[in-house]
């Protein structure tokens, strides 16, 4: 049996979003469907706030086929049971998450889903709203002393294709504690080996990323670490996610997983940080070209275009690319105090430097420039 509910939200002078809902009664129902839609009271003027449009999204077990079409001809499509939604813009249809859409909406809309969907007049004007909507969580985040605690540029647009975006800081493993901790207790008790439940001796926020056979957590260092703060800079990966969650989501150092918009296995070595596999500026375009294929690039924009690297030498270009809403990725020279290290600059006043930092968890960090401090100074463009 299909039951179809079509209705617009209402506001005056204006060409509205339509929500339809495909409602699916499948064998084994046994006549109790989904509590989420029901035409008799269902009153989108308050029900956009949290019904039905995120139930749906997050139940993966939906028998509903979800249906937003704008005025413009573009719309949002997800089939019943679907991990995946279907984005149609004008230039053509691409699949997303239903994971990173449902994040984007709940994030930024809260309450205000129905005002989104209602003020905008294509799927681009809705997700460009909910991306400057969704940011806010990140520039409202403070240190303790007071000082800005988010990560990129702090003119970040945050909006649909601007390349520019603010996002949680990741840190790396070697200054992750409780990785380190569940290491160093793993050697020390070599009889947890051959327990058939070894792996419960481990913290469970490690667990996932511990690799038993060796004795190992592995994940992101330095070099990658920094390289993600470029990407979440850009769009490419999604802006919320610790490393951990990076891990999973855009690499295959803790599964063979194979999709779209995830680096390869090729690249393990590079992003734990090994000398024989250094990062270098090249590869860095190599796996934003990569993840430029991911969901979360197709929900900001960030999928339209190749990476390309380019260079800068001086402060005042610097200075320069930041007002431009840029970030630069900087490797540091002996001169500049840690030979080797990396970390991405975010703005820059004067000689006066914000870069985001991976290491002993200093997301927004001032640093001055230093002249012939830095061996490289790279962004992607």
């Amino acid at each position: 049996m299909l039951m179809q509910v079509s209705k617009p939200i209402l506001a005056p002078r204006q060409a509205l979003a339509v929500v339809s809902l495909t409602l699916l009664t499948l064998p084994g129902c046994q006549g109790k469907c989904p509590d989420t839609l029901n035409s008799g009271s269902w009153n989108p003027l308050v029900a956009y706030s949290a019904t039905p449009i995120l139930r749906e999204l997050k139940d993966p077990e939906s028998l509903c086929r979800l249906q937003v079409d704008f005025p413009d001809g573009t719309s949002i499509h997800r089939e019943p049971k679907s991990r995946e939604a279907i984005l149609k813009f004008k230039t053509g249809p691409s699949s997303v998450l239903v994971s990173d859409l449902l994040y984007l909406i709940e994030a930024s809309s809260r309450q205000s889903l129905r005002a989104h969907l209602s003020e905008s007049g294509s799927l681009q004007e809705f997700l460009d709203q909910s991306l400057r909507a969704q940011s806010l969580g990140f520039r409202n985040t403070f240190a303790p002393n007071g000082d800005d605690w988010f990560g990129g540029n702090v003119a970040a647009s945050n909006g649909y294709a601007s390349g520019s975006f603010n996002y949680r800081v990741v840190e790396q493993l070697h200054s992750d504690q409780k990785a380190q901790k569940a290491m160093k207790e793993w050697r020390a008790h070599p009889e947890w080996h051959v327990l058939p439940n070894a792996l419960s001796m481990i913290d469970p926020e490690v667990r996932p990323q511990f690799d038993a056979r060796f004795g190992v957590v592995r994940g992101l260092e330095c070099h990658a670490a920094t390289a993600m703060h470029l990407f979440k800079a850009l769009g490419l990966v999604r802006p919320d996610m610790d490393r951990p969650a990076l891990e999973h989501a855009y690499t295959q150092l803790h599964s063979g997983q194979i999709r779209r918009g995830v680096l390869p296995s090729g690249y393990n070595r590079t992003l734990q940080g090994y000398y024989d596999s250094a990062i270098s500026a090249s590869m860095i375009a190599d796996m934003a070209n990569i993840l430029s294929h991911s969901s979360w690039a197709v929900i900001t924009g960030a999928n339209h275009k190749p990476y390309r690297v380019q260079s800068v030498t001086t402060l005042a270009g610097v200075q320069k690319l930041t007002e431009e809403k840029q970030t630069i990725y900087a490797w540091l020279s002996p001169r500049g105090g840690f030979a080797g290290h990396s970390y991405l600059i975010t703005s820059a006043k004067g000689k006066d430097l914000r870069v985001d930092e991976s290491f002993a968890w200093q997301p927004a960090k001032r640093v001055i420039w230093v002249d012939g401090g830095y061996s490289s100074l790279i962004y992607l463009k």
